[in-house]
């Protein structure tokens, strides 16, 4: 007897339409995925902007509190071409000497007292590490005039703090959501002090220059633009010591003796070196708080300072007053950012050589210290008054540099780039 197989009346995918529903799947994760990555740049870009609105709220409690704004780095520039130091200080530090290390421990030709970022921490509901680092060993000066605080003074406090292993810290504020370039170092800062148009040195009197004459407009045009101006003595600032460094015309600390640069030499919201009279007040701003920029975005991993030594964890001597141990709280040149060159200026990274890769090399501190982010088309900064905007990488350069100086007395007009 002939018996039928029953047949269950399924039938299986063939091979070919697995494919084609894999494909179909692809296609919708490649058409999804861009949307789901624009939506997660936005929400970290509004949590970036939330850290510089919340160090807006640190600058202006703080400002509340002690009449005028931080210092943004506070470090003394020691121009002794002597080699020696007044006795008043030789006495209390006998190893201080132009040249000397210059980790925090003794006096050179720099010394760091801290910057904008230490200031700030008990602002920022991080009082109990302002404390730690405050509570290491520190000098005392008895002419009133240190800061944060009367009377104290922050020299050699954040060496102490990293060898109590108070330093280096995590702290959230200072890292933007987006970057992707170690996220949890506790050494690394994401926002930088605004120093505005402030003369820096390029790489030298040749093609890498580019950007110099935007510091000092007033010098006429030259065909060497590391000494070139613009040829406009009405351009609203004029040209500062490079750095904003001491130039003679600053007083010397009662005290230690140390330079304190004068506050005609600060170009924008903060300075690199220490200065007569500390932090910014209101009126020190002419230009109004709201047309002016404070702090900002810049990228860590495009510093060469802190590829070669913090990174490798290796302190120099000599020049830079960098202790990988201390990170952002001790840092010298890379807490400040400038307005001289565009935002997001492109740099080669890590580049074949010191200054050797024209304007663009990383070691060309106008490039290096261009305000930069992770996000594209722009940056956000804070401004002095408190708010938070997005500066689009093709804002016009002349009110990008208006916009970092805070004594230009122009008026802004249209505010195109400025979002």
């Amino acid at each position: 007897m002939f018996v039928r197989s029953r047949s269950s009346g399924k039938r299986a995918f063939t091979l070919i339409e697995l494919l084609v529903v894999m494909a179909v799947i692809a296609i919708l994760i490649s058409l999804l995925l861009p949307a789901v990555q624009k939506v997660r740049e936005a929400a970290n870009r509004t949590r970036c902007q939330n850290n510089l609105k919340q160090q807006g709220l640190a600058q202006h409690n703080y400002l509340n509190t002690n009449g005028k704004f931080t210092e943004g780095n506070n470090l003394t520039h020691d121009d002794y071409s002597s080699g020696t130091v007044p006795n008043a200080y030789t006495a209390a530090h006998p190893n201080a000497q132009e040249g000397g290390p210059t980790d925090g421990s003794t006096v050179g030709g720099h010394h760091c007292y801290g910057n904008f970022l230490v200031l700030m921490l008990p602002y920022l509901d991080q009082e109990n590490l302002y404390k730690a680092i405050r509570s290491s060993p520190a000098v005392k000066s008895t002419n009133g005039d240190n800061f944060p605080n009367q009377g104290w003074s922050m020299e050699g406090t954040t060496k102490a703090a990293a060898a109590a292993g108070v330093l280096p810290a995590f702290v959230s504020t200072y890292r933007c959501p987006s970057s992707p370039f170690q996220p949890t170092n506790p050494r690394l800062s994401d926002y930088a002090a605004s120093m505005g148009p402030a003369c820096i040195p390029g790489c030298g009197p040749d093609s890498n220059s580019i950007w110099t004459p935007n510091c000092q407009p007033e010098k006429p045009v030259s065909s060497t633009l590391y000494t070139s101006g613009l040829g406009d003595p009405n351009y609203g600032y004029t040209a500062t010591p490079m750095w904003s460094a001491d130039d003679g015309s600053g007083p010397l600390d009662k005290v230690t003796g140390e330079h304190l640069i004068s506050q005609s030499n600060i170009r924008g919201m903060f300075a690199r070196f220490r200065a007569a009279g500390g932090g910014l007040r209101v009126a020190d701003v002419p230009d109004g708080l709201t047309n002016t920029v404070m702090i900002g975005e810049w990228r860590t991993d495009a510093s060469i300072f802190w590829q070669q030594y913090y990174l490798n964890e290796t302190p120099q001597y000599g020049h830079h007053a960098f202790n990988p141990s201390v990170g952002w709280a001790g840092m010298d040149s890379d807490v400040i950012g400038y307005t001289l060159a565009p935002p997001n200026y492109p740099i080669v990274v890590p580049g074949t050589g010191y200054c050797t890769d024209g304007p663009h090399s990383w070691a060309n501190y106008v490039a290096m210290k261009a305000f930069k982010s992770w996000h594209p088309g722009g940056i956000n900064m804070l401004f002095a008054d408190g708010s938070v905007h997005f500066i689009t990488d093709n804002i016009d350069l002349k009110l990008w540099n208006y916009l970092g100086c805070r004594n230009d007395g122009k008026t802004l007009g249209s505010l195109d780039g400025v979002n």
